[in-house]
């Protein structure tokens, strides 16, 4: 193994390094293998433990979608091959020559070609005397793309604190893979679907079941969703911000930072590029409002309701780009680098918040003529419409649900049988009242001097009992007392019965007419798909009330921030107060980590 070393020399005793051979017939292709080692300064190699060479993912099959991948040199391996050598065949880091013949045994097992004499090309003829050269890169593994995702990693594992999500996702994990929700799951969980961006489309079934399981789980769990090209994945992504924003607008929080990453760059640039254009409306859009006060303006107007009403904003995706690529994305504007925030930092000027302030409240004066007021009253106003929208949203999914017809009529069923009960008892209790009030008129009558005897009045007593238990016809043994006790205090118990029942009846009916009321003003019909229409109406409109919402809060957070540059994008806060305008921040994994390892 012939190796020439390509960077200055280090002064550290050990480095890490990387050897990757040099294929001289093939500039333009990738190293078709990547074996990690570290070197001493004395030029000595060793392996790093817990670590094995790999092919990149580029050169692997299958190709990832919408990938980059080069098109003139088609996979040399497997990834699932690959993957099982990994597992059956351990490497041994104990020693470098073992680890250097198990990586070129691996490396032929997966290609079936020589490491050393590999050509992309295999029609190439190459010359005997020909070697392919290995190259040392020094410090590789702590400098370039995976720069930030290696350092990222080392402080994962280097922090004392509970990372749920980090904890289901490595190996040999606790954490128990879960079934998909079922039907009646499904079903119950489409009520926490709050968001939609898209005006035109509802989401297909696949969809809906998708976000259903999304909105289902619990902190540190993971859901995996897999589809071709053209299944609605993107589309999806923008249900699950929508939703995620609306949530954060109702609770009255600061939104939540939704990050959209891939290890693709055509993969995020279409990701972003959906975001530009997520919420527009058509121009022969059918949109219909609530049949109530509030949108009666909304008809003639709903282009510009439908629209940013911050002028210097126009997306509702945030673009993380490296500094290399940021001028090569000219067609998206949204977009910022590590040290460059050009796009945040025009919003924020004096002279762009006076235009964004101004903007904000001429729209809200035209869709709330009655109202001249600030932005914090504005701000109330859509939240007020925000929270009536999201109540009939859940109001009219729970509403169908219940069959209100067949449960008034078993209700009030219920309620004729504990009415005759109460009646029953009431009779009773009237019935063992005035029973025992003749016995004790009839002792009192029938009694004489002799009954203060001792033994002949108990006799009288007894005979005078009989006496009147045969003429009532009653049984001697009975206690009239206590039957008077039991049968009155039988009495109001069924009379909090009776109320209970009847005031369950209200609710039945104050529910049955609070949901068709919601199914009027909403205009829902009756026999049509039913979440396809609220997506198409009452969350899509939920989306834009909590956009121009959330402008109201950026406007009012603008006034208490201190007057400094945004790019010091340094705390949670600081991506919360972004994500009140772009809701999705998107780039790759490498700039991801990038952009959020160090921040707090």
């Amino acid at each position: 193994m012939v190796v020439t070393l390509i960077q200055k020399k280090q002064t550290d005793h050990t480095l890490s390094v990387l050897i990757m051979p040099i294929i001289r017939n093939n500039t333009r292709n990738p190293a078709p293998m990547v074996i990690p080692a570290k070197i001493s300064s004395d030029g000595e190699l060793t392996p790093i433990e817990h670590n094995f060479p790999w092919i990149p993912r580029k050169l692997l099959s299958p190709v990832l979608e919408d990938s980059e991948q080069n098109q003139g040199q088609p996979p040399i391996a497997d990834l699932a091959q690959f993957n099982t050598q990994i597992e059956v065949n351990p490497f041994s880091t104990d020693d470098w020559n073992t680890f250097a013949v198990q990586s070129a045994e691996l490396f032929e097992k997966l290609t079936h070609q020589s490491l050393v004499n590999f050509h992309f090309n295999k029609n190439h003829s190459s010359d005997d005397n020909e070697t392919n050269k290995f190259r040392i890169v020094l410090g590789e593994q702590n400098s370039g793309m995976s720069f930030s995702i290696q350092r990222t990693y080392e402080k994962i594992i280097d922090t004392k604190k509970n990372l749920p999500l980090f904890s289901s996702m490595v190996p040999n994990s606790s954490h128990k893979s879960q079934h998909v929700l079922t039907a009646q799951q499904l079903s119950e969980e489409h009520v926490n679907h709050l968001g939609q961006m898209n005006p035109e489309h509802g989401l297909t079934d696949t969809q809906r079941q998708a976000l259903a399981n999304y909105t289902a789980l619990k902190p540190g769990q993971v859901l995996a969703i897999s589809g071709p090209p053209g299944t609605g994945k993107t589309s999806l992504l923008q249900s699950v911000i929508a939703t995620e924003w609306v949530k954060s607008a109702v609770m009255d929080e600061y939104p939540k930072v939704c990050v959209a990453s891939s290890t693709n760059n055509q993969a995020v640039t279409n990701i972003i590029s959906s975001f530009t254009h997520a919420a527009s409306l058509p121009e022969d859009s059918q949109i219909i409002w609530p049949a109530t006060k509030i949108y009666k303006n909304f008809t003639d107007k709903q282009a510009m309701f439908a629209d940013h009403w911050l002028p210097g904003n126009k997306t509702f995706g945030l673009y993380l780009v490296s500094p290399e690529k940021y001028k090569s994305t000219s067609g998206i504007d949204a977009k910022i680098t590590a040290r460059e925030h050009q796009y945040l930092n025009n919003l924020s000027t004096p002279e762009s918040l006076a235009e964004n302030t101004k903007a904000f409240l001429s729209n809200c004066q035209q869709l709330f003529p009655e109202l001249n007021a600030s932005v914090e009253v504005y701000r109330d106003e859509l939240h007020q419409a925000l929270m009536d929208v999201v109540d009939d949203i859940q109001l009219i999914l729970d509403g169908d649900k219940r069959d209100f017809d067949g449960q008034v009529k078993k209700e009030e069923s219920l309620l004729v049988q504990i009415k005759e009960h109460l009646h029953q008892q009431q009779t009773l209790f009237a019935t063992n009242k005035q029973l025992l009030e003749s016995w004790y008129d009839y002792d009192h009558k029938n009694t004489t001097i002799l009954d203060y005897l001792p033994v002949i009045g108990k006799k009288q007593a007894k005979k005078r009992r009989q006496n009147f238990c045969e003429l009532h016809g009653l049984d001697e043994k009975v206690n009239l007392v206590a039957q008077f006790r039991r049968s009155r205090k039988a009495v109001p118990k069924a009379q909090d019965k009776y109320a209970q029942q009847k005031e369950k009846l209200n609710r039945l009916y104050q529910a049955k007419g609070e949901y068709t009321d919601a199914i009027f003003r909403n205009h829902i019909v009756k026999g049509e798909p039913l979440d396809a229409q609220i997506d198409t109406n009452m969350r899509y409109l939920a989306f834009m009330l909590s956009t121009h919402y959330w402008e109201a809060r950026w406007l009012l957070e603008q006034e208490d921030l201190p007057q400094k540059e945004t790019s010091q994008i340094t705390k949670k806060r600081d991506w919360q107060i972004i994500s009140m305008l772009m809701p999705c921040i998107v780039g790759t994994f490498y700039q991801v980590d990038n952009f959020f390892q160090r921040r707090q």
